[in-house]
């Protein structure tokens, strides 16, 4: 049986370029985390080998449930949310609890934050440095924090060649 990686915002700018690397590839079941009914429609579409689950992310009992089973998480925010910071500390409380769970088999937790996170100015930044600190600060000993930013000049460069820019 593959592991489960447990993918949030499945739809987003990030992971729409992540996931057709990943999905089914065979190392790797993919459980997509839907904000609603549309986009898990439009995600199973996409992707029907991958299990697509419509839950509520400012819910530590949905958080819990999403993560059941799971080797690893994607975690990906939604930006300027208004419980973006909330989601983030589900995602890692969660993650605990499902690690002290007798027979769990969760071994990773990867965050997506942004470059500059000590600028408390722009909130998106400021509410990812909480979740930054949460991680840092909790239980779990094999984690990373990625800086997409340093990745995605990459991807737009690549993608604009491509297309004739």
């Amino acid at each position: 049986m593959s592991e489960i990686l447990v993918i949030t915002c499945p739809s987003g700018k990030q992971c729409s370029l992540l996931i057709p690397l990943l999905y089914n590839k065979g190392k790797f079941h993919l459980r997509l985390a839907a904000h609603s009914e549309a986009s898990a429609q439009k995600l199973k579409a996409q992707y029907p080998d991958a299990d697509v689950v419509t839950t509520d992310l400012q819910s530590l009992s949905d958080c819990r449930k999403l993560l059941h089973g799971a080797t690893a998480i994607n975690a990906v925010l939604p930006s300027l949310h208004s419980h973006e910071k909330e989601i983030g500390f589900n995602l890692i409380d969660a993650t605990v609890a499902e690690s002290r769970r007798e027979g769990n088999v969760i071994k990773h937790f990867v965050f997506s934050s942004v470059l500059g996170t000590q600028h408390r100015n722009l909130l998106q930044h400021d509410l990812k440095s909480y979740v930054e600190e949460r991680l840092f600060l909790s239980p779990l000993d094999c984690w990373t924090i990625l800086k997409p930013t340093n990745v995605s000049a990459y991807t737009a460069s690549s993608t604009l060649y491509s297309d004739g820019y």
